[in-house]
C-alpha cells in the first residue's frame, strides 16, 4: 500500500511540475512545432526538371539537364506538380506539421523474355520531406528527409517568388541505371 501512495505522490509532483506549462517549445528545426505559417500552401507547377549533371535518356546520344525534354515528357508536365500542405498533429491543440510533396516522373524499363532492354516508359510517383516556412526572413528547408524508392527530397527554397527543390531519383540512362541530382522548379498554380 505504502508503494502505491509514493507512485501517486511522485506522480502528483510531477504533473504539479510540469502540467502548469502554457506552451510546448520545439527547437527551431524540429518537423512538428506551434504556429505555422500557412503563406506557401498551395499547390505548384513544375517550369523545369533539371539534372546536375547532363544525362541522354532518350538514345539520341545527345545530352542534357532538362530532364522533361530527355524523357519526351513537355506535353505532360501537367501532371508533375508540387504541393506544400500545413497540416495538424492529430489529438494535439496546437502542433502542426509542414510537407512539400512531388509528383515527379518514375523510370520503369520495359525487356524481352531474354532481358534484354527495349524501351523506357514513365509514371507519375509521389515524394515528400518535411519542411518549415520561416514567414519573417522567408526562409524554407527540409527539416527532414524522407528517403523512398520513388526518391528522396533533399533541400527546399524559395527563390524570387518560386519554390526550388533538390531532389535525388534514379533514371534509365545511355550508360544504365544512375541515381541523379535533380532541382525542380516550380511555380504557384494560378
Amino acid at each position: 500500500m505504502q508503494q502505491y501512495l509514493k507512485t501517486g505522490v511522485i506522480f502528483l509532483i510531477a504533473i504539479s511540475l510540469f502540467g502548469c506549462q502554457k506552451e510546448i517549445v520545439f527547437p527551431a528545426d524540429e518537423k512538428v512545432f506551434a504556429n505555422p505559417s500557412r503563406e506557401l500552401d498551395g499547390k505548384y507547377d513544375v517550369i523545369g526538371l533539371k539534372s546536375e549533371k547532363p544525362v541522354d535518356l532518350d538514345g539520341d546520344s545527345i545530352f542534357s539537364s532538362d530532364i522533361l525534354k530527355e524523357a519526351n515528357l513537355q506535353s505532360d508536365s501537367a501532371k508533375y506538380f508540387m504541393e506544400l500542405i500545413t497540416g495538424k498533429v492529430g489529438g494535439e491543440e496546437n502542433l502542426y506539421y509542414q510537407q512539400v510533396y512531388l509528383w515527379i516522373p518514375q523510370t520503369g524499363i520495359f525487356v524481352d523474355d531474354a532481358g534484354n532492354y527495349l524501351s523506357t516508359g514513365y509514371a507519375v510517383s509521389r515524394i515528400f520531406g518535411y519542411v518549415r516556412y520561416y514567414n519573417a526572413t522567408k526562409i524554407l528547408k527540409i527539416v527532414e528527409k524522407t528517403v523512398s524508392r520513388a526518391g528522396t527530397v533533399l533541400d527546399a527554397k524559395l527563390v524570387d517568388e518560386q519554390i526550388v527543390v533538390t531532389f535525388q531519383q534514379f533514371y534509365y540512362t545511355s550508360i544504365g541505371w544512375e541515381e541523379l541530382t535533380i532541382l525542380g522548379t516550380y511555380k504557384r498554380r494560378l
